[in-house]
């Protein structure tokens, strides 16, 4: 029974014998075709009730019955958010739409869609598609050749062998989804409602801070600084650093020009001044009285040439490990306690 249900909706089903549509009734035949929208309904429906029900909706899957079998189709209606265009281009542009888990191509320009470029956009992601990839990254750690990879097999199974032409979308992508997670970011800071703008935003701004540990005029008592010394250790902020030399980054003779979104505002150091920083130590020696600290006593011997990064460094509250604002940053040459000051000052 649930095979002969799977079978007859590849046909007509209980419409084999007089196919009409279900809105105006109107029979089936060769000029006047058929269409079921998977989204909708497995109703069948002439065109011009397709298109009216279709117009708010510009992202189902429709198919159409050719008298043998249902074959994908698009509707491609120009309009902004269902409604007519009030600045129609004479040209009418393609737009490759990423509604996961479908790649559309449609025609339709302003619908509430982020846009991979400003300039001229060929192609789109819904917020719900940004959303998404956003949560199976955090949570599925999912990268985006992955999740553009499955996408294009649910549109077409055979897109992978060659039988039909996809377009490949991994850059723009790759850029929609960093923007919509670094906007994402500034939004749940409040960011968008300083009267002075997201350009006046400070360093540590956007960082969540551990709700845990002592916060001067958050989750201490006002006196808190004249308690009994005997109890002085219940205010204390325990912070741990620690290195991760795996994550190297070597210097490249064609490194993009890749500018940081919100340097500073977070987790990660702001770059500049913390080059400053490391400029101003560079002859220092560091001095360690502890024999099994092995990473100071090997960085002068790791193999750090050619590197403009030998690993990543952060700091957290040994309690609950989480990443203080401005905790990250990268190392320049070992575990230097020089390149961990600037991030002990700035926690």
């Amino acid at each position: 029974m649930f095979g002969d249900e799977l079978v007859r909706h590849d046909g007509l089903g209980d419409d084999c014998v007089a196919p009409c549509c279900a809105v105006c009734q109107a029979p089936y035949s060769p000029t006047t075709c058929l269409f079921k929208c998977g989204d909708c309904g497995q109703f069948l429906q002439c065109k011009a009730c397709c298109l009216t029900r279709h117009e708010l909706t510009p992202l189902h899957v429709i198919k159409e019955w050719n008298g043998h079998f249902w074959a994908e189709t698009s509707l491609e209606v120009l309009g902004h958010g269902g409604f007519p265009c009030v600045f129609p281009d004479q040209q009418v542009y393609k737009m490759t739409v990423i509604d996961a888990p479908i790649i559309h191509q449609i025609r339709l320009l302003r619908n509430a869609w982020y846009p991979a470029m400003v300039t001229d956009p060929a192609t789109c992601a819904i917020f719900k598609t940004l959303e998404a990839f956003r949560l199976y990254n955090v949570v599925g750690n999912m990268n985006v050749n992955d999740f553009v990879n499955a996408m294009e097999q649910v549109t077409d199974a055979t897109a992978s062998t060659g039988m039909k032409w996809l377009p490949d979308r991994y850059k723009q992508v790759q850029r929609m989804t960093r923007q919509y997670a670094f906007l994402k970011r500034i939004k749940r800071a409040g960011r968008f409602h300083d009267a002075a703008g997201v350009d006046a935003t400070e360093l540590r701004e956007c960082a969540v801070r551990c709700w845990t540990c002592p916060q001067d005029g958050r989750n201490l008592p006002p006196d808190w600084r004249n308690v009994d010394p005997a109890f002085r250790f219940l205010y204390m902020l325990l912070l741990a650093v620690d290195a991760n030399f795996k994550l190297k980054n070597r210097i490249r003779a064609n490194e993009i020009d890749d500018p940081p979104l919100g340097p500073g505002w977070s987790y990660w150091v702001e770059p500049q001044c913390y080059k400053r920083h490391l400029k101003s130590y560079v002859a220092e020696k560091d001095m360690s009285t502890c024999i099994a600290f092995a990473a100071l006593l090997q960085k002068d011997t790791r193999m750090t040439t050619g590197l403009c990064a030998s690993g990543v460094g952060g700091c957290v509250c040994a309690r609950h490990e989480c990443v203080r604002p401005n905790g990250i940053r990268d190392l320049r040459k070992g575990e230097r306690y020089v390149s961990c000051r600037l991030v002990l000052d700035a926690s």
